[in-house]
């Protein structure tokens, strides 16, 4: 089985479960490469996977903000060190 995304993987969705389907990997290759029709299919076949399609297709990820996440991580990485056992 392959996990696929209902919508694409860099929507703000791409973490939800909801947001997941497991499919073989012959059926996780034609999904990818026909769009369109997996999208009649989700219509006609998986109404609530659809719905959620509907809703979500537009999501975006917001730009991440390296410098920050990068001050964050020294902070978590500085706060070990400090409480680390020294070696004598």
């Amino acid at each position: 089985m392959d996990p696929h995304h209902i919508v694409r993987r860099n929507a703000a969705t791409r973490h939800d479960p909801a947001n997941g389907m497991p499919l073989c990997r012959t059926c996780h290759s034609w999904v990818e490469d026909h769009p369109q029709e997996t999208e009649d299919w989700l219509r006609a076949e998986r109404p609530a996977d659809y719905r959620y399609f509907v809703e979500h297709r537009h999501d975006v990820c917001p730009d991440p903000d390296y410098e920050a996440d990068c001050h964050k991580l020294q902070a978590i990485l500085d706060g070990q060190d400090a409480g680390s056992p020294t070696d004598e």
